[in-house]
């Protein structure tokens, strides 16, 4: 199959737009180039300029517009071009993380209204999450795992995924028992803790995931001892104190958690673990 018959649109990282050619020109151009009538494809390209609300800015040319302008002149083009399968290389990488936020919806509304199949290739794992139906996790060419964005955070089927996806520690743990997508595992001596586990998941060595959400400071009275820890590095964000721990026992693998107040280096806390993945083997 040629080329131009295969269906597939590409948005370019640049946009890769013709500077001579103003919007509904460039719209237009894929119409044109299938032997259309320029009267006729550019009479054509209008229902795609208002499906991403350009249609107010068709006689500008590239130079004299905005980046997530011309990102959306990049996504007409596709729309005319009829096609069924976007490939979106980067697209949001040359603009300034407020612009980047606004195109994200534009995006996710292009999908929806386009009904084409988008495969978005980005290094944002935030803008990953928050467009992908799928997600899939490569790793020197290799596929590490294809899912859903949640199921990629909350539930990474390797080490490798868990520690380059979101934030967290992976801890060696030993399985003690296992049982109906739970696991209970042993972090230390004594420090026995019920996470969520594969389906497969059997008694021996493990590694467990803690996200910041899996912990939290123990209560109060002793009722919940906890698992003693010791602050290894705080950074402050306003609200809220991204603290970074070291529990006993496990003095080369800090764990990750938020506290609403800003503790010192070197204090001493008390940890519960209220959730945790047990990586398949």
């Amino acid at each position: 199959v040629p080329p131009e018959a295969r269906g597939v649109g590409v948005v370019f990282q640049s946009y890769a737009l013709w500077p001579h050619l103003d919007v509904r020109g460039n719209v237009a151009f894929p119409l044109e180039a299938r032997g259309m009538a320029p009267r006729a494809a550019r009479a054509a390209a209008e229902p795609h300029l208002r499906t991403v609300a350009l249609e107010a800015l068709t006689d500008r040319r590239p130079a004299d517009l905005s980046g997530g302008q011309r990102q959306r002149v990049a996504l007409a083009r596709c729309l005319a071009g009829g096609a069924r399968t976007v490939l979106m290389d980067e697209p949001l990488a040359n603009l300034d993380p407020h612009l980047r936020a606004v195109m994200e919806d534009e995006i996710a509304a292009f999908h929806t209204k386009a009904g084409a199949t988008t495969l978005y290739i980005t290094h944002d794992q935030r803008e990953a999450m928050a467009l992908a139906d799928r997600v899939a996790v490569m790793r020197e060419g290799r596929f590490e795992q294809v899912a859903s964005p949640q199921d990629i955070h909350d539930r990474p089927a390797t080490a490798f995924v868990a520690g380059f996806v979101g934030r967290g520690a992976v801890l060696p743990a030993e399985v003690v028992k296992a049982a109906a997508g739970r696991a209970q595992v042993m972090l230390a001596p004594g420090r026995m803790v019920e996470v969520a586990a594969p389906g497969d998941a059997r008694a021996g060595p493990g590694q467990l995931l803690l996200r910041p959400a899996d912990l939290a400071l123990a209560g109060a009275g002793g009722a919940e001892p906890g698992i003693p820890a010791r602050v290894r590095q705080v950074r402050f964000r306003g609200d809220h104190s991204e603290v970074e721990a070291v529990l006993d026992g496990l003095p080369d693998t800090p764990v990750l958690l938020t506290l609403p107040h800003r503790p010192v280096v070197g204090e001493a806390l008390a940890l519960a673990v209220r959730g945790g993945w047990l990586l398949p083997r």
